[in-house]
């Protein structure tokens, strides 16, 4: 099974005099169950409206949320792309996104149209833009492949004239970019395990010289009925709130890093997404304090087992 896409970018797009720049694209019904395209509002194309090419288009989530303002009644909305009034019957999910896996840009400033309608809307687009070819799955499946690599690239030389101006990339190159997808992931797993065991010795490292320069305090707290559990827990608590305290200004200086990462890209990837999972910050300040409180027990444990005498003693 053979299909393709047709893609307009920077098209120009107004609602109501607000006017906003998006990537506007053709697809067919293969291509929206190739996408696996999730609606958050509204619903998605009809069969007629494939077949009939009729002026309806499903919008991005920022566009909806920036240029619609996330209107009740969604069906009454319409806008004009390259000046042609389009009726909105759709908003895609937030978190939609393209490529592998989490991809490499988002849908959020995309706007979709049935193919017959986008050859309507922009004639001078007649090719495709990308061509997918899906394979039955069965018996000799790498066979297949290269039969079909072979006769693509017969094809579009010949549609070409023989310029090979273009590529054809099988499951192979998904491998690939999975591999590199994963040494990244291990790299970063890597450095942040590094960094963990890094910043616990220095805590360590703090905690022991403030055991050292508290000695005193220590004796004092004991001789007037601390006990060991209350030295040791609060030692482990104040190593616990400096690994804490670290972790939030990680966080801090991570997302600003994003931020600016993403604004310096999207010059050159204007649909580059800036995402920042929650799960992600908790995660990185759970596992900060826990580091805290791990290399904060020895120097706890050690303040907690000072004789209270010598403690008394000690200058």
């Amino acid at each position: 099974r053979t299909f393709g896409e047709r893609k307009r970018s920077n098209a120009s797009v107004v609602h109501r005099g607000e006017r906003k720049f998006a990537t506007v694209l053709g697809i067919t019904p293969e291509s929206w169950a190739f996408y696996r395209f999730e609606v958050e509002r509204g619903r998605p194309f009809l069969p007629r409206e494939f077949e009939g090419g009729e002026r309806v288009c499903i919008v991005g989530a920022r566009i909806e949320r920036e240029m619609l303002h996330r209107p009740r009644m969604l069906e009454k909305q319409r806008i004009e792309i390259d000046g042609i009034p389009c009726q909105v019957v759709g908003v895609l999910a937030d978190e939609s996104f393209a490529g592998t896996p989490k991809g490499v840009w988002s849908w959020k400033d995309t706007i979709l149209l049935p193919d017959r309608t986008f050859g309507l809307f922009f004639q001078e687009r007649e090719r495709f833009d990308t061509l997918y070819v899906q394979i039955p799955g069965g018996g000799a499946l790498e066979r297949q492949i290269a039969t079909a690599r072979r006769l693509l690239e017969a094809l579009l030389t010949r549609i070409h004239y023989g310029v090979p101006n273009f590529a054809v990339k099988g499951e192979e190159t998904n491998a690939t970019q999975r591999l590199i997808y994963l040494t990244i992931h291990l790299l970063i797993y890597a450095t942040a395990g590094i960094s963990l065991i890094v910043g616990g010795i220095n805590i360590m490292n703090i905690m022991l010289f403030s055991v050292t320069r508290r000695t005193r305090e220590i004796g004092i707290r004991r001789a007037l009925g601390a006990s060991r559990e209350e030295i040791r827990r609060q030692f482990a608590a104040e190593a616990a709130i400096i690994g804490g305290i670290g972790g939030l200004l990680g966080i801090a200086g991570a997302i600003g890093f994003i931020a600016l990462a993403t604004a310096i890209l999207r010059f050159f990837f204007p649909e580059w997404p800036l995402t920042i999972p929650l799960w992600s910050a908790i995660v990185g300040f759970s596992a900060s304090m826990a580091t805290g409180l791990f290399f904060g027990w020895m120097p706890a444990k050690r303040a907690a087992e000072l004789d209270p005498i010598e403690a008394l003693r000690f200058e």
